[in-house]
Parts: structure tokens; C-alpha cells; sequence
């Protein structure tokens, strides 16, 4: 995950409160996992990252219907 922070550019993983839509939490998987041990685990793909604030923000309206 690329943070933008350059102190910590890159971080092996991160914690995300689903109810707030917040990353609470980078840093290593060790890290989180003794933070939030009951935490789900999920697994990007070889070569994939999080760039976190990007944002798709156009929109094809010709096909949505009303």
C-alpha cells in the first residue's frame, strides 16, 4: 500500500473500520494482526497495490435508466 507519507511510504498492511470507511491502522501484517486479532485477512494478488484517495469519479449516464 502506498501511504503518501514520506516518512512511511509503503506499508505491507493495513486495518479498515468498515462503518466509518477509515484505514485505522498501517503497517506491517505482524502489526495488525496483534492490533486487531480478530480481524478478516484478505489477500491482494502478485503485483497488485492500494492507492488509497483515488477515485473514479466519471460516470457513463447513457446507460443508467431511470
Amino acid at each position: 500500500m502506498y501511504t503518501a507519507n514520506e516518512a512511511i511510504e509503503t506499508v505491507e498492511c493495513l486495518a479498515f473500520d468498515q462503518v466509518r470507511g477509515l484505514f485505522t491502522f498501517v503497517g506491517s501484517r505482524r502489526e495488525v494482526i496483534e492490533r486487531y486479532p480478530g480481524a478478516s485477512i484478505r489477500e491482494l494478488g502478485e503485483g497488485m497495490a492500494v492507492l488509497p484517495g483515488l477515485y473514479d469519479s466519471h460516470g457513463h449516464i447513457m446507460h443508467v435508466y431511470p
